[in-house]
């Protein structure tokens, strides 16, 4: 576009105006769908694909979008607790050492506020809690335990390796979706 006229000027620092007004919200909205597109989604497909429950796929999103002038940062979270706190997504990402696993003796939510844990036991804590025995489904089969060892989880980083797959692809959308929103608005 060239500025031969003064409407042309002002036609420009019009356009200059609305995209400086607009263009915290259109990042934000444009960054989270193709990170999702590029990203999120193709991570889903993986983790359903090596065998990921459900639980660490829903947990595994956009944390927050970080906007500093030019720069853009999108943080990626995949988190999923057990009851007792140990972080299975964080497991099925690093990998794990062969290690004993039993049910709760006693539930999160009956600790105390300092911290200590409920002495209720026997036919009460049963009806309180229901959970006698671990269960899973094994080969179309459920299965029970009172406790046993698990071998190790191999290290996947699915989260990593595609993370870094779509990175390039999503900066490069980011950027010449951008570069076509602002030429249009300034007509160039």
């Amino acid at each position: 576009m060239e500025l031969r006229t003064q409407k042309d000027y002002e036609k420009f620092a019009m356009g200059a105006k609305i995209l400086k007004m607009r263009y915290d919200a259109w990042i934000q909205e444009r960054a989270v769908q193709i990170v999702r597109e590029e990203i999120i989604e193709p991570l889903h497909d993986a983790m359903r694909s090596h065998g990921y429950s459900d639980k660490i796929i829903e947990g595994t999103d956009i944390d927050r979008i970080m906007i500093q002038g030019k720069q853009v940062s999108i943080k990626i979270k995949s988190e999923y607790y057990a009851d007792n706190g140990f972080d299975v997504a964080l497991a099925r990402e690093m990998g794990t050492k062969p290690h004993w696993v039993e049910p709760l003796l006693y539930p999160a939510n009956l600790r105390t506020a300092k911290g200590t844990t409920s002495k209720m036991t026997g036919p009460d804590y049963q009806k309180l809690t229901g959970k006698q025995a671990l269960h899973w489904m094994e080969g179309g089969e459920n299965r029970f335990s009172k406790g046993h060892t698990v071998g190790g989880i191999p290290a996947r980083g699915l989260v990593k390796m595609i993370t870094n797959q779509g990175r390039d692809k999503a900066v490069k959308r980011i950027i010449d979706e951008f570069t076509a929103w602002r030429n249009d608005i300034l007509n160039t």
